[in-house]
């Protein structure tokens, strides 16, 4: 038995965020000779839920890793396996100095994404994983647990992101992750959650050899769980800082069925 880690967006997401129906075709197979599938995204749960009921994927052995590896859910038998929560000092120190800063910073509830007012990233943010949204300054009001994830982001440029982070940085050691999605996500996570952790706990429970795990990704939140498996593997449309530390990486980009290829070459094989 194998196990495969796959991100979304730039991955197993056409560049119009689609899955491919040969990918498509490829996951089914190998779940059903009994290997173990699992969607590692940076998304909340909804949004993956969401994509995973439209294509049918609900299915025996398929799982999903959200929020950066915060929330690890079994989604055939509907059962959280692991949660993990910014503590609300953590979360309210981030709101006031994003605010402080001018800079869009949000979190979530069960159902929403809760951000302190409507802003273009906002707006943005929403169209992209189909979600609702709550503005409101008393995030508190919608968050009834510690939340998996914050993120601050910025359509203008990574560098106010990366002065941010820089500035905090001192405040943030020994109390949070953090990780970019992508060039204008800066997402922070309690110490401990990451795409890479969430490997290495699946394939304890499932006792699958991590040497059997292989996981794919394209940006820099996925470099934890490439480093992980036993093979990792960086999408050809990959940066160059995660290819460097791939063991593989494809022949194909995410637009021309670059998983079926990893499937084929490592677990069908």
């Amino acid at each position: 038995m194998k196990i495969l880690f796959t991100d979304l967006d730039g991955t197993l997401l056409t560049t119009d965020k689609r899955i491919s129906d040969r990918d498509l075709g490829s996951i089914r197979k190998m779940t059903e000779v009994g290997h173990r599938f699992v969607i590692a995204s940076g998304r909340p749960l909804p949004s993956v839920l969401l994509l995973a009921k439209e294509y049918d994927l609900i299915v025996p052995n398929f799982y999903v890793s959200c929020f950066n590896g915060s929330l690890i859910y079994d989604c055939y038998n509907e059962k959280t396996i692991l949660q993990l929560g910014v503590p609300y000092e953590y979360a309210d120190y981030l709101f006031e100095e994003a605010r402080r800063e001018g800079l869009h910073i949000h979190t979530y509830s069960d159902t929403h994404v809760v951000a302190d007012h409507e802003t273009e990233e906002f707006r943005y943010y929403l169209a992209h994983i189909h979600m609702p949204g709550i503005a409101d300054h008393d995030y508190r009001k919608h968050v009834t647990h510690e939340p998996c994830k914050l993120i601050v982001m910025s359509l203008e440029s990574r560098e106010r992101l990366n002065a941010f982070q820089k500035e905090h940085e001192a405040w943030q050691q020994g109390k949070l992750d953090h990780t970019y999605s992508c060039d204008y996500m800066l997402e922070y996570t309690k110490i401990g959650a990451s795409k890479g952790a969430s490997i290495k706990m699946l394939c304890d429970i499932f006792q699958i050899p991590l040497s059997d795990a292989i996981a794919v990704g394209d940006e820099e939140n996925d470099i934890s769980m490439i480093e992980a498996a036993g093979c990792g593997v960086a999408m050809q449309n990959a940066s160059d800082a995660v290819k460097s530390h791939a063991d593989h990486v494809t022949s194909h980009d995410n637009d021309h069925d670059a998983i079926t290829e990893v499937i084929e070459r490592f677990i069908l094989r």
